[in-house]
């Protein structure tokens, strides 16, 4: 997460990769071939990123999706 001032508020804002990882870890199993995500536009250091929270949550169900849709 980063943090972002405006107004004198504080917000957290989810970086690309862990937004991708809240939607994919909340989603059902069976509405995965419902989704749509153009990884063209997620950077490197987003899908790295990306695998280290997989990593580090040690969910099977996030281990399966990075071995077989983030090859």
């Amino acid at each position: 997460y980063t943090d972002q001032k405006i107004g004198g508020l504080t917000y957290y804002m989810a970086t690309p990769a862990k937004a991708l990882f809240d939607s994919l870890y909340l989603a059902p199993p069976n509405s995965f071939s419902q989704m749509r995500f153009n990884m063209d536009y997620f950077s490197d250091q987003n899908k790295l990123e990306f695998s280290d929270i997989v990593t580090r949550s040690k969910s099977v169900k996030m281990q399966r999706i990075l071995k077989y849709e983030f090859k």
